[in-house]
């Protein structure tokens, strides 16, 4: 459920090309939240495909 929300919640769905920028030559506290933000997005989606098949496994038991 925290992925889904996490995806949710994510700055950068306006335009979701801009969510997935990384500003590698700017302030550095920038390039972090750059980073934290696409990095994050891939985890929760990742997270979210696992979940979904755990959930599928334990269904047909």
């Amino acid at each position: 459920m925290l992925s889904v929300t996490e995806v949710i919640l994510c700055p950068g769905w306006r335009k979701i090309m801009d969510g997935f920028k990384i500003k590698w030559y700017r302030h550095p506290k920038r390039l972090s939240f750059d980073l934290h933000k696409v990095i994050g997005i891939m985890v929760a989606v990742f997270l979210a495909l696992t979940g979904f098949t755990d959930f599928c496994w334990n269904l047909f038991i």
